[in-house]
């Protein structure tokens, strides 16, 4: 079941400042859900940095982050 859609449609992937990615990750500490599907991982965070600091994060809330095309 998906039980959200965050959407920051028309904002870049390059830096972490989109309200629909920030509400994800707050919404992680409430354990609603097990995964995160993106399409692909650049959609997720262009910075290996800041994917794997948001992937630690959600990690912690028992998140893990799924793509839709590439095999993770």
């Amino acid at each position: 079941s998906i039980v959200k859609v965050y959407d920051d449609r028309a904002l870049t992937g390059t830096n972490d400042k989109r309200p629909g990615f920030q509400q994800m990750i707050r919404d992680a500490k409430k354990s609603e859900w097990n995964y995160v599907i993106v399409y692909q991982l650049d959609r997720f965070a262009r910075n290996r940095y800041d994917s794997a600091i948001y992937k630690t994060k959600l990690k912690a809330n028992n998140v893990k982050v799924l793509s839709a095309q590439e095999n993770i």
